[in-house]
């Protein structure tokens, strides 16, 4: 299926979705830009374009063994633990069933990949994850928009990330590419160890590599999850060392 109507697709499963709750975001904590979110077919619009932008971006970082998966694992349990905060339990039990299948398929992913996602598994998990994140946001406005963005930060800077780079370098932004974090990284571990690391092992070192990283940004949000100011900051600060470090992998 060509990339643009796999796009097509995505946006009409998230505007099926968004009609048939009557959930969609009226505000993410940015001044001047909530209010735009207050008229419903901008709120619409953008939350369909927000779902858009997890569903590919789990696909993207589906590129070495556990990431996805991993990344997955990691925004679940961030999810469960907000769940629980708000007393949520359809959020808790729906991300508890994405926990412990995701679980158990990372057991057979990780490390030596003897079982794949695919681009249908990873979209159905992005699907699943933003929805669960966009129900709890327009319940409970307490909850940051910024810690919101943090809990997804690494898959959506992945993706935010590689669409600037080719529209900078004037590539085809819908053609897949060896240019990801995961890809560079996992290259520097077989340069960085002259070859003594082949492929089949810098592939999960690169994974146990990024995970803790990944960590930080969804701790950090679930720590100051009501404090806009705080998680945009810190929104910030990742995005800047993320940039950082890739440009220090990539030289």
């Amino acid at each position: 299926i060509h990339p643009y109507m796999r796009l097509c697709l995505g946006a009409i499963s998230a505007g099926i979705c968004v009609y048939f709750t009557g959930t969609w975001l009226r505000e993410i904590n940015v001044p001047y830009f909530d209010m735009l979110l207050q008229y419903p077919v901008f709120g619409v619009a953008f939350t369909v374009f927000a779902i858009l932008i997890l569903i590919n971006s789990i696909n993207m970082i589906d590129g070495i063994n556990g990431l996805a998966s991993g990344k997955t694992l990691i925004m679940s349990a961030a999810i469960i633990g907000l769940s629980n905060h708000f007393a949520e339990p359809g959020i808790v039990i729906l991300n508890m069933l994405i926990f412990s299948s995701v679980l158990g398929f990372f057991m057979l992913n990780y490390p030596t990949g003897r079982l794949f996602m695919g681009d249908a598994g990873a979209y159905a998990l992005g699907f699943l994850i933003a929805i669960s994140l966009i129900a709890l946001k327009s319940r409970h406005p307490e909850l940051s928009g910024w810690a919101v963005l943090l809990i997804v930060f690494w898959p959506a800077m992945d993706m935010v990330h590689s669409v600037f780079r080719r529209f900078y370098k004037n590539t085809d932004a819908t053609r897949p590419d060896m240019m990801h974090f995961h890809h560079v990284l996992m290259r520097r571990i077989e340069i960085y160890s002259k070859g003594r690391i082949p492929r089949l092992w810098s592939n999960p070192i690169a994974t146990a590599i990024i995970l803790p990283m990944a960590t930080i940004p969804v701790f950090t949000g679930l720590a100051f999850h009501t404090s806009s100011k705080i998680c945009a900051i810190a929104a910030m600060f990742f995005l800047v060392l993320y940039s950082l470090i890739y440009a220090r992998l990539v030289r």
